[in-house]
């Protein structure tokens, strides 16, 4: 009886053994298809990015401009943000630009 029982121990622990490993593989695979999926679109990515960079170039807005493929018209000047210079801090100490001078060590 005590036979039976180790043998019984010794292949039930190989059991699991071996399914363990039927696990560690098939998580393997999947982590080598993702890594793969990964790999694709970064590869995609790579020319959609290219292909970014050249349509957006000088030379290729200036051949669309030509064909009238597109249009672009000024920008209108009540439109244009215009920013004024900062205020200088006077002697007086009523007008002045904010700043963040005394927290800077």
């Amino acid at each position: 009886m005590k036979w039976i029982f180790i043998a019984l121990l010794f292949g039930a622990m190989g059991l699991q053994i071996v399914h363990l490993k039927n696990q560690q593989f098939q998580l393997g695979q999947k982590i080598r298809s993702v890594e793969q999926t990964i790999r694709e679109t970064h590869v995609v990515n790579q020319v959609l990015l290219a292909d970014i960079a050249t349509l957006s170039s000088r030379s290729a807005i200036r051949k669309k401009l030509a064909a009238k493929t597109i249009a672009m018209i000024p920008i209108q000047d009540p439109y244009i943000a215009r920013l004024v210079p900062p205020e200088v801090a006077n002697d007086s100490g009523i007008l002045r630009t904010a700043s963040n001078e005394r927290f800077r060590q």
